[in-house]
This record gives structure tokens, sequence and C-alpha cells, in this order.
């Protein structure tokens, strides 16, 4: 679903509004967990309360299908039938009743979120959720994963906005691990979702070939050890990527050719 600036600053707007009324930034409570979600009632408005994590806006979903329509989204740790949980609570009467005005909404259950390891801690073998970040623009993310190329040559893949920032991107930059650490890959290709289209997917994207194997980490915080593989064989579109005559077709990824746009 592609969204306008005016969009995405209107919804982010009702986002604020949302957090701010239900004192959600630094609640006098903390959240449920997930099993005093079973054994309070959640009824109750302290604990209803308590059961709403935040709010986010995206496409609805059904059964896990997108509907193609953007609804503002509540974040619980435990998503209960109507019955069980104080009306006011409910996300159909509690968002149009804090925004004053009928939105679209949907309700998704996260669980509770807990903090995996601290922003500046330093992995040997760095995994999947770790920290990273710009050596040029100290803005931090996460690493989403690693990918191998034909070549078997290794790369990270992040977020532009994580690792890049640069406007329209750019190659040859640090990243590192953590923010302020050690180098330990240079920026391949990275997809400004500022240069996207109009009404095409956006992409916020960068990939980065890794300087040291030994510090591939392939497992995920939480998750653990990845076993096995899987080829994807539907190609991705292809971006060219500038000053760039590589091909990059990874396992898990094709993106053959990068660019500085879509």
């Amino acid at each position: 679903m592609y969204l306008t600036d005016t969009t995405i600053d209107e919804y982010e707007d009702k986002i604020d509004k949302l957090i701010d009324v239900l004192n959600l930034r630094s609640p006098i409570s903390p959240p449920l967990s997930v099993q005093e979600t079973f054994a309070l009632d959640l009824q109750d408005r302290h604990n209803a309360h308590r059961n709403i994590i935040g709010f986010g806006f995206g496409e609805k979903l059904i059964d896990g299908v997108p509907q193609g329509v953007l609804a503002i989204c509540m974040y619980v740790v435990r998503k209960v039938p109507f019955t069980d949980i104080h009306p006011d609570y409910l996300a159909q009467h509690l968002i149009p009743n804090i925004l004053d005005r009928q939105v679209l909404s949907d309700v998704i259950e996260v669980g509770r979120p807990r903090l995996l390891h601290h922003v500046n801690q330093d992995y040997k073998r760095v995994p999947g959720g770790a920290a990273l970040g710009s050596a040029t623009r100290k803005t931090s993310g996460t690493l989403g994963g690693w990918l191998i190329d034909e070549s078997k040559e290794f790369y990270l893949l992040s977020c532009w906005h994580c690792i890049d920032g640069v406007p329209g991107g750019r190659r040859g930059n640090y990243v590192l691990q953590p923010l302020g650490g050690r180098n330990i890959a240079v920026i391949a290709a990275s997809i400004d979702p500022a240069t996207c289209a109009p009404s095409t997917t956006t992409l916020d994207a960068c990939i980065a070939e890794v300087m040291d194997q030994q510090s591939i980490g392939d497992f995920v915080l939480q998750i653990g050890e990845i076993q096995g593989e899987k080829i994807y064989c539907s190609p991705l579109r292809q971006w060219p990527l500038e000053q760039s005559t590589r091909w990059l077709t990874t396992k898990e990824v094709s993106l053959e050719k990068t660019s500085r746009g879509c």
C-alpha cells in the first residue's frame, strides 16, 4: 500500500494523540504480562488499559489477509473476545472517542515486548536483531539478517534509515556494531524511500558487504540458530546500483543491480 507524505503526517498525529491521552509513553503501571491477561479480569478498566501496548497504522488485516484499506492499529498483549474486555477499551469505541471521529481500526496481538539486549552491546558474532550503526550519520537500528551471493560473498541487510541515512543513499560508508563500535561492513547498495516513484511500493533498504566473515552470527536473538536454507525463485524488481556494475543475487533476496531509486 502506497502512502503519501500527507497521509503519513496525518496518521502520525493521530497516533501521538492516542499515546498521549492514554499515557503510554510513561505509564503509571506497566503493561500486563501474557499470564496476567488470563489471570486478571479485563473487564476492569485498569486491567483493560494495561493490556494496550501502543498504536500504529497500516493496512487492515482480516485473518492475516490484507484488505487494501488503511487502519489505526491498536497493539495489545492479548486479543480477547469483545465480551471479555471493558467496552470503553474496545478499539472501535476507544479510538473514535479519543480522536472525536470515526476511524477504521485493527487490533493486533503482540504479547508483552521486552528488550533483548542493550543498544550498546558488542557481539563477536553479530546475530539478527543486534544493534548496528552508521559511521557517518550517527543513526542506529537493527540487523535484519545475513545474505550470501552466488560468489559466496556475505552481506548484511537492514534499513536505509538505520545504517545509511544519506539522502539518496551512499555506497562506501562503514556499518558499525554497535553504534560507535567496530567496522563490520561497507555499504554496497541503498534504497532511500524518498526516491521511490509515487504510487509504487515504498522501499527502505540497505545491504552492506561484510569485512570479516568471523563477525557473522547465523542466529537470531531469542529465536536461536538458523538451520537449513530456503531458495526463493521469484526475483524482485531490478534496481541499477549507482556507480556499480556488480550483480547481487542472493539466495534469500534478489536485489539484482541496485540503484538510488525505485
